[in-house]
């Protein structure tokens, strides 16, 4: 080497390439080599042209693989670096160490030393707090950006983190903690076995955060969950195979407990104006919170009532009650409950006790008093005990003691105003004969009779009659007594008096009613199991007996009464009216029927106070013959004709003084009368129109009015110009329009 002379490396002498002022020169490839031997040497460092790039190459033999950096005085010092796979830089602290390096080769940086690490740098290090973090720092001003421990556990600190759509996965613990302002759009998060604490997962806009699936352990919010979806919420399944699965626990944790310390739950919807607000609330109270002796919970249901919340149903181990007094009704007049089922024992209560029904083994009892809805109606007195003298049960709620009550076993008694006036046992019927205003009341005996009413006449020379009712074996049977106009069989007292009554002096027996009271007699109706054949209803005479001459049927009449007094009063009428019938069937008639007498002679009379009147004949050929008055005939009716008397004229139904219709259209101006004067034709073409065409109708039209007349057919009928076509009638004419069936007319 010119200039120098020779340089050893190791024990041979070399000759560089070339030797300058400035030190030694290798060419390209060259190598300078360290440690066995030239041809094979442990290390050789060369200018690489090998490379896309030259560049400066140092070779490390694949026995040691390890380039250790230290201090010139540490030469000697053995660090204790075993061979490597790859070629691996060790970078030694000032202190002779075998543990406080630095090691980095392709699979890994390792720091041997912890160093503080300073905020101002960019800086990859072990920290040395004594804490064995590996810390990640760039100088933003934070302390570290990325700080991990030897238990897998990260702490990171910065302004933006992008995951770049992978996962933060921790396993058998750590947490993430602290504030998160924006995770932004997170694809997995899996807690297995950690916690959230003290986050936010959500936004401050609907739909922010969306979950698939929350799978966790545990899920302790320490705060607010804020789900706001626009469909399913949060579906929360235990997946326990047991007969009872516990899904949730809702907790309200104070620290200064006391009696009554509630929580509850709020069930909101959106009012109209789009404002959530709460229309329910379910609350559960710690009425005793005394662990030493017992706790003690009640359960509370509120709802929102014309816009206030109410608490409205509470539920203890006690009872299911209103939560005020009165507050809730059982059920609604439209949503009923189907039943009320109470266990033996069972009982309803009223006011606190003021009235209860009870059960007890097959019946009920109840105290209080049980009386229907209308202020009249009558009831059971549930305190009373039964006595003769004391109802249980009153007709009228007002009148207590009036009723039934007993004065013993198989007794029943009627009292009126604490008096038994009537006793009913197995025996038979007794009675108080003192109230029975001097009547008796007996039962038994040999005549079978089953009730036996009577009345001992006191003042036979009094008007009037007796009143007696006795039923013996269905029949009514009255006794004459001498003296007597009328003896009463029944006295009805319903708005008025309606007696049966048998008169003994003229031998009828008879219907009298006063003027309030209608009388009736009704026949049932026929049906299926019902048939009445023959008369159902007959009102006779009595006949005129067997004897030969001088003998009469008797006579039967149907008297109204009449009207007395100085008032303006009406006579009573007499109405006959047959039945009705519906659907195909025919309605009754009224018939009057004659079987004897002799044909155009006896005759069925109308007459008005017994005088004027109408005969109605019917002689031996069918024909009706009516007449006014004795001997008369008007007119007589056969199956072919009806025939008038001489002398005898019809007269006809007339409309005069009418005015023809100024709207001059079909319909304007409808006749009504068969002789139709029109005495008003204020304008040419004023219109009549006829009535329907029905065959057999005969109509007359006159015109009295200044101008021509217009006449119209009914819609769909022909006057003999066409159907709907009108004709006309000149000033001073007649017409007359004859229908011969219910389309068409014909004037004649």
């Amino acid at each position: 080497m010119a200039g120098f002379g020779s340089t050893r490396i190791g024990s041979q002498l070399e000759e560089p390439s070339s030797v300058g002022t400035g030190g030694l020169h290798f060419e390209d490839d060259e190598p300078l080599s360290f440690g066995n031997t030239d041809v094979s040497p442990d290390t050789a460092m060369s200018w690489n042209t090998a490379q896309t790039v030259d560049a400066l190459y140092l070779g490390l033999s694949a026995a040691q693989n390890t380039f250790i950096i230290g201090e010139h005085a540490d030469r000697a010092y053995d660090f204790a670096h075993g061979a490597r796979t790859n070629p691996t830089v060790f970078l030694q602290s000032a202190a002779q160490s075998a543990s406080e390096f630095s090691e980095w080769n392709v699979g890994k940086i390792s720091f041997g030393l912890g160093i503080a690490t300073v905020a101002t740098d960019y800086s990859v290090g072990r920290n040395a707090d004594g804490t064995n973090f590996l810390q990640l720092n760039v100088p933003t001003g934070a302390s570290f950006e990325l700080s991990v421990n030897d238990v897998a556990q990260m702490t990171l600190s910065a302004t933006a983190v992008d995951f770049q759509d992978n996962s933060i996965t921790t396993t058998g613990g750590g947490s993430l903690t602290g504030t998160w302002s924006d995770l932004g759009a997170v694809t997995t998060i899996d807690i297995n076995g950690g916690t959230i604490d003290g986050v936010t997962i959500g936004g401050a806009v609907a739909g922010a955060g969306t979950f698939t699936a929350l799978t966790a352990t545990s899920l302790d919010l320490n705060g607010a969950l804020d789900l706001d979806v626009a469909a399913l919420g949060a579906t929360i399944t235990n997946t326990a195979d047991g007969a009872s699965s516990q899904v949730m626990i809702l907790e309200g944790d104070r620290a200064t407990m006391a009696d009554n310390d509630e929580a509850y739950l709020s069930l909101r919807l959106s009012n109209d104006g789009g404002v959530q607000t709460e229309f329910a609330r379910l609350t559960w109270v710690a009425t005793d919170v005394n662990a030493a002796t017992s706790v003690d919970g009640r359960f509370d249901i509120a709802v929102v009532t014309a816009g206030a919340l109410a608490n409205e149903l509470s539920l203890t181990g006690a009872a299911l009650y209103p939560f005020t007094t009165g507050g809730l009704t059982l059920g609604s007049a439209t949503n009923p409950f189907g039943a009320l089922n109470l266990s033996s024992g069972g009982n309803i209560n009223f006011a606190n006790g003021d009235v209860q029904w009870a059960h007890a083994a097959g019946q009920i009892t109840f105290t209080g008093e049980f009386f229907g809805n209308n202020a009249a109606s009558g009831g059971f007195h549930g305190d009373a005990a039964a006595s003769a003298t004391v109802p249980t049960f009153s007709p009228l709620r007002t009148d207590t003691d009036t009723g039934i009550g007993s004065a013993g076993a198989d007794i029943l008694s009627l009292i009126a105003g604490a008096v038994e006036v009537v006793r009913l046992t197995e025996a038979g019927v007794s009675g108080n004969t003192a109230t029975l205003a001097g009547g008796t009341l007996t039962s038994g005996g040999t005549d079978d009779k089953i009730l036996d009413l009577s009345a001992t006449l006191n003042d036979a020379g009094a008007a009037g009659g007796s009143d007696i009712f006795r039923l013996i074996k269905g029949n009514l049977t009255a006794t004459n007594t001498t003296g007597w106009n009328n003896v009463y069989l029944m006295d009805l007292q319903v708005g008025g008096s309606t007696r049966i009554y048998y008169d003994h002096l003229n031998t009828r027996l008879g219907l009298s009613s006063s003027a309030a009271t209608q009388i009736g007699i009704e026949v049932d109706a026929q049906g299926a199991g019902n048939n009445i054949a023959g008369r159902p209803l007959l009102l006779s005479a009595g006949n005129a007996g067997s004897q030969t001459t001088g003998a009469a049927g008797g006579e039967l009449f149907l008297e109204s009464g009449d009207a007395s007094g100085s008032g303006n009063n009406n006579g009573g009428n007499i109405t006959l009216t047959a039945g009705t019938a519906t659907g195909s069937g025919q309605s009754g008639v009224v018939n009057i029927n004659q079987p004897g007498g002799t044909p155009g002679t006896d005759a069925l009379g109308l007459t008005h106070n017994g005088t004027d009147g109408v005969l109605i004949n019917l002689d031996s050929t069918g024909d009706i013959t009516f007449g006014i008055g004795a001997g008369n005939t008007s007119f007589s009716v056969s199956a072919e004709s009806v025939i008038l008397a001489n002398d005898i004229l019809i007269r006809r139904d007339v409309n005069a003084g009418l005015t023809a219709s100024t709207t001059q259209t079909q319909g304007q101006g409808a006749l009504t009368a068969e002789v139709n004067e029109v005495a008003t034709v204020a304008n040419v073409n004023d219109t009549v129109t006829l009535p329907t065409a029905v065959a057999g109708l005969r109509i007359v039209i006159i015109n009295n009015g200044a101008n021509t007349l217009r006449i119209f057919p009914a819609s769909g009928d022909n006057l003999g110009a066409g159907v709907d076509t009108a004709t006309t009638l000149a000033s001073g004419s007649n017409v007359v329009y004859q229908s011969y069936n219910a389309t068409n007319w014909e004037s004649i």
